[in-house]
C-alpha cells in the first residue's frame, strides 16, 4: 500500500494533493540525511528512503506509527517530545544528540532540525500542523573534534594529560569534593637537574628521557587516579583518596624507586631524581590555589632536604 492510497497524507487536517506528495517524496529519497514529515498526534505522515535503512524496514512500517513505537518510550519522552513540544509552538529547533538506529551497528551522533509547518484556516489564526524532521548524521565530524579535543590535552613528549588536561581534572576532583565529600591527594612532582641532563646529552636525549619517564608515570598510577606533565620538568598527581602521613610517605618512596631506575637512551646512561610533595584535601585545606602553593611548598622542602644530605 503506498503513501497516496492512504488518508496518511493529512497533515492536521489540510490534504496534500498528489502532485505536492509525489514531489515530495521525489526530494526525500534524493537526500541523504533522515528526513521524516509527523503530525500534531506524534505519528509519522511521511519518512524518506534513508529513514527505511537506519530502521531497517519500509515506511509503510514507519508511516503511521507514533513515535514512541519507533524511537521507544524513553526517548521519546526524554529527548524527542519536549523538542517537538518547542516546535508544535510556533519555534524551529535545532539540537545534537546521540541515536541508537537498528539499521546501523553502533550509535549515530546526529544534528537534528524540527522546522514547523503552519497552515491558516480563514478567519483563523496561523497553527503549526506539521513538523518537518531532518537528522544530519555528524559521527565522523564529532569523532574527528574528540580526538583533536583529546589531542589538544596530551602532552607530545610524555604522551601524559598536558597542563590544559591537569587543570581540568583538578576541577573535577574539587567539584567532586564538594558535591559528594571524597577527598583526595595532589602530588607536586619535579625532576630534579632535568636542566643539567639538556645541558650535558643535548635536548634530544632529554626529549627522549621525558618520554621514557611518562611510560613509568603512567604505570604507577592507576586508571582513577591522574597523572599528568604540568610544565618542562613538573608533574602533577591526584589520587581519590585521603592519605595518613604514614601512607603518603610510603607511596612517594615507592614512587621515587620507580622513577629513578637509571633509563639507557642511545648508549647514555642517565639517572633521573625527583623531588615529591603532597597536600590532602581537606585536612591542609579545600581551596586550589592553596593546596597547589602547599603541595610544591612542600616539593621544594623534600629537594632541599635531600641536597643537605648530599652535602
Amino acid at each position: 500500500m503506498s503513501f497516496h492510497d492512504t488518508p496518511n497524507n493529512k497533515l492536521g487536517g489540510s490534504l496534500l494533493d498528489n502532485d505536492t506528495v509525489t514531489a515530495l517524496l521525489t526530494i526525500f529519497d534524493s537526500v541523504k540525511d533522515h528526513l521524516s514529515i509527523l503530525g500534531r498526534d506524534y505519528c509519522y505522515r511521511q519518512v524518506n528512503s534513508a529513514y527505511e535503512r537506519a530502521f531497517a524496514t519500509t515506511r509503510e512500517n514507519i508511516i503511521g506509527k507514533s513515535v514512541s513505537e519507533v524511537f521507544g518510550d524513553e526517548v521519546f519522552a526524554s529527548i524527542i517530545k519536549p523538542k517537538l513540544d518547542e516546535c508544535f509552538s510556533g519555534e524551529e529547533v535545532v539540537y545534537r544528540q546521540d541515536f541508537k538506529f537498528p539499521g546501523y551497528t553502533s550509535k549515530r551522533f546526529m544534528e537534528v532540525r524540527y522546522h514547523p509547518i503552519f497552515s491558516k484556516e480563514l478567519n483563523q489564526e496561523e497553527q503549526v500542523i506539521a513538523v518537518v524532521v531532518s537528522s544530519h548524521d555528524i559521527t565522523l565530524m564529532k569523532r574527528t573534534t574528540d580526538q583533536l579535543n583529546d589531542l589538544a590535552r596530551v602532552d607530545a613528549l610524555t604522551g601524559l594529560p598536558n597542563r590544559r588536561a591537569v587543570d581540568e581534572g583538578i576541577e573535577r576532583f574539587e567539584a567532586n569534593y564538594h558535591r559528594s565529600g571524597i577527598e583526595f591527594t595532589l602530588l607536586f612532582i619535579d625532576l630534579d637537574d632535568f636542566k643539567l641532563i639538556n645541558d650535558l646529552h643535548g635536548h634530544k636525549i632529554g626529549d627522549e628521557v621525558l618520554h621514557v619517564l611518562g611510560e613509568r608515570f603512567r604505570r604507577c598510577f592507576r586508571k582513577d587516579e591522574l597523572i599528568g606533565r604540568y610544565g618542562g620538568d613538573e608533574f602533577i598527581s591526584i589520587i581519590p583518596n585521603s592519605m595518613s602521613e604514614i601512607e603518603l610517605e610510603r607511596f612517594k618512596q615507592r614512587l621515587a624507586m620507580d622513577i629513578e631506575r637509571p633509563v639507557n637512551v642511545m648508549g647514555h646512561i642517565i639517572k633521573p631524581r625527583v623531588s615529591i610533595g603532597a597536600a590532602v584535601v581537606p585536612k591542609d585545606g579545600v581551596n586550589m590555589d592553596v593546596i597547589l602553593r602547599q603541595a610544591d611548598q612542600a616539593m621544594y622542602a623534600h629537594k632541599t632536604s635531600k641536597a643537605r644530605d648530599v652535602m
